[in-house]
């Protein structure tokens, strides 16, 4: 058994970002930088690190989830495995699926004939909600994650295990609203709320590993509770170093 996929590439994704952040230490102090602001200010090599940031948060969570399926489904021997809320939102692509283009005839009778298309194709009913769960999901906070969860796995509310010694879980969202605040106002307005400093860039990236190694683990033990096997290792938590920090996180 190995440690998750999806874990392991923000992991690696995460190094690149060290590597950003270095090339920003390097270039900082250089005469031919200018004040933050400029087109060319190391300051933009800070924005450009947040929003990569971000950006990797919302491609682990959708291959989290993409991965906790997939294991899920290929040791599944029947459909009953996957939460009752779970089938009937699948299910409800039946009519998508069918021939007929009257839905209102559909509704009446042409559901006798398609319901049992769900007898043999149930996984690939499955993998479609999956699939369009993950295409429509937006904005990775706290409520839109617990939804893609519970809609494609049946996990209700991850957010609810994000807390640690010196974090508190309403502290965690706050934390993570705010990243996901200052993300949005660079990449729609260029500037923010609040000036954006080499200290966000060393806090934030260390936050987002916890949630993204508490996550892990609390998928990890549902998928157990599911089926009786494990996806994957479990995560460490290394979260102690890591304390609730009023300064950087500042929501609006």
């Amino acid at each position: 058994m190995n440690q998750s996929n999806s874990y392991d590439n923000l992991l690696k994704n995460l190094r690149e970002l060290d590597a950003l952040t270095a090339f920003y230490q390097k270039v900082k102090d250089e005469p031919v930088a200018a004040q933050a602001g400029s087109y060319h200010s190391p300051y933009i090599l800070l924005k450009s690190s947040l929003i990569f940031l971000v950006t990797y948060w919302e491609e682990y969570l959708k291959s989290l989830v993409d991965e906790s399926f997939t294991f899920m489904l290929s040791h599944s021997s029947n459909i009953e495995l996957f939460p009752e809320h779970v089938r009937r939102m699948s299910a409800e692509l039946l009519p998508q699926k069918s021939d007929i283009k009257n839905k209102e005839l559909w509704h009446h009778e042409k559901w006798k004939t398609d319901v049992w298309r769900l007898v043999d194709e149930w996984p690939d009913f499955l993998n479609q909600n999956k699939n369009q769960r993950i295409k429509n999901f937006q904005s990775s906070r706290a409520n839109n994650i617990n939804m893609l969860f519970f809609q494609t796995i049946g996990l209700k509310k991850l957010s609810v295990s994000w807390q640690w010694q010196g974090m508190s879980n309403k502290q965690a969202i706050i934390c993570l609203n705010t990243l996901l605040d200052l993300r949005g106002d660079y990449v729609h307005r260029n500037r923010s709320y609040r000036l954006l400093c080499e200290k966000d860039m060393e806090y934030f990236p260390i936050f987002i590993k916890v949630l993204a190694n508490i996550s892990a683990n609390q998928v990890r033990d549902y998928i157990y509770r599911q089926l009786g096997h494990y996806p994957w290792l479990y995560n460490d938590i290394f979260s102690k170093s890591l304390n609730f920090d009023s300064f950087r996180c500042t929501e609006r």
